[in-house]
């Protein structure tokens, strides 16, 4: 399709449209949790250290793939835009620009990355850090394909073509299956477990990257076509779209920090509080498929009716949007909770942390619940390009967060499941903040 003719691409503020959008993503997230799943069964399946390694190496990669993510989420932000707005030849400057923050991003976390990797994990005889070594040398070599990965899922999502994500996520599950077992299980080629593991990911990551490459080549006559000509450098331009980008990209790492700081203090409790933790941890992620593919699909949706200029549109949608996501994660929670224990026997036999899960439920349902649509609210403040007073949001609600967490747990010392109430103090505070600028910007 060329670029004057954007009509196709002038989304419908409907409820209808949202879920059309989010359910392919939901089942993407999905195949990305079975990903995790099936690297967590392969590391315990060799011995606990190379389990804890990967593990802990995954946090530190999650790190890196924040700040890529954080740009190309702008790009997707402002690309539906430009699709709401019909003003498709503006798109060249805006690709030109994101191209060089994505390089200069990608050298940035590369060598940074890299050189923090021995002081973050000094490496000693019979330690596990030098497994953490092995696999993070590798990942890191997989950057370019977590770019152009991430990339053409902004560039997919934006223009409302999100079904694509099914088979590849499939497919790239599959093939990460089956590298891990002729890798790691099998250990054909001589490499050891960590080292199986990382490349497996690389070499999903490369195919998945690719795959996508090569479907918008065979349909570039179809869709908005990516030119990056004319090209001319505006440092202005560039100035504006780093300022945007930036708040986006602090924001996660804010977030994943409060996350990581909350478990050093659950390490009080001991280690069944720590093993409990974890439980919680992959429950959430579960459980938060369904909110966070909607949450995806309206960064689309409300910034393409941003570009129209139908603000009330927006506002409508977004009402409607959250009754859907709530009344959905009700049944998930419920389900959870008769299924809790056969659930978590997938992820340990370790009876005592189940039970400790199970105290910890009626606050983490809470959490749940208020998630299901204070997510969305950050995030369609978010979608209107709001990013300096997400930013605010976000560490407004994690500062309460992890204050609330060391209050509670060191100087009240309250008991273990008490000390997940900080989980809905930080979606309520976050959805309050949210609806306040919501409330400013006529949403």
């Amino acid at each position: 399709m060329a670029l004057s003719s954007s009509k196709a691409y002038v989304l419908q503020g409907s409820v209808r449209t949202v879920w059309g959008i989010a359910l392919p993503i939901m089942l993407h997230n999905l195949v990305h949790s079975l990903l995790t799943w099936i690297d967590t069964i392969y590391a315990g399946h060799v011995n606990e250290a190379t389990l804890a390694a990967v593990g802990v190496a995954s946090i530190y990669y999650t790190l890196v793939y924040l700040v890529l993510y954080g740009i190309t989420l702008s790009f997707q932000i402002r690309f539906s835009m430009l699709l709401g707005s019909e003003r498709l030849h503006r798109l060249p400057l805006l690709l030109s620009h994101v191209l060089i923050l994505i390089v200069i991003a990608w050298l940035f976390v590369w060598f940074l990355g890299t050189a923090a990797i021995p002081w973050v994990f000094p490496a000693k005889s019979n330690n596990y850090n030098l497994l953490i070594h092995h696999y993070l040398h590798i990942r890191f070599w997989g950057l370019p394909f977590t770019i152009l990965s991430l990339f053409f899922h902004a560039y997919f999502t934006a223009l409302a073509k999100t079904m694509l994500f099914i088979p590849v996520g499939f497919s790239t599950a599959a093939l990460n299956a089956l590298l891990n077992y002729w890798w790691v299980y099998r250990q054909v080629g001589g490499l050891s477990a960590e080292e199986g593991l990382a490349w497996a990911s690389l070499c999903a990551e490369a195919f998945a990257s690719l795959t996508f490459f090569l479907i918008y080549w065979i349909k570039r006559k179809h869709w908005v076509l990516l030119s990056f000509y004319p090209f001319h450098l505006d440092k202005r331009y560039l100035k504006r779209l780093l300022w945007f980008a930036t708040p986006v990209i602090l924001q996660y790492l804010v977030a994943i920090g409060g996350w990581f700081l909350f478990f050093l203090l659950i390490d009080t409790y001991g280690t069944t509080a720590v093993a409990s933790a974890n439980l919680n941890r992959n429950l959430y992620l579960l459980v938060s498929i369904p909110t966070w593919g909607l949450a995806s699909a309206m960064h689309s949706v409300a910034a393409n009716l941003k570009g129209q200029g139908k603000i009330a549109v927006i506002k409508k949608l977004l009402y409607q949007v959250s009754f859907s996501s709530f009344f959905t994660m009700v049944v998930i929670t419920l389900s959870v909770y008769v299924f809790f224990e056969p659930l978590l026997s997938f992820y340990t036999h370790s009876a005592q942390a189940i039970q400790w899960s199970l105290f910890s439920f009626p606050m983490m349902a809470i959490g749940w619940l208020i998630y299901a649509f204070s997510t969305l609210f950050f995030n369609t403040l978010l979608a209107l390009g709001k990013t300096s007073q997400t930013f605010l949001c976000e560490f407004t609600a994690v500062m309460a967060y992890v204050l609330g967490a060391y209050l509670l747990i060191k100087v009240f010392h309250v008991a273990y499941p008490w000390a997940w109430s900080v989980d809905p103090l930080y979606w309520l505070i976050l959805w309050i903040i949210s609806f306040y600028f919501l409330r400013r910007y006529g949403v």
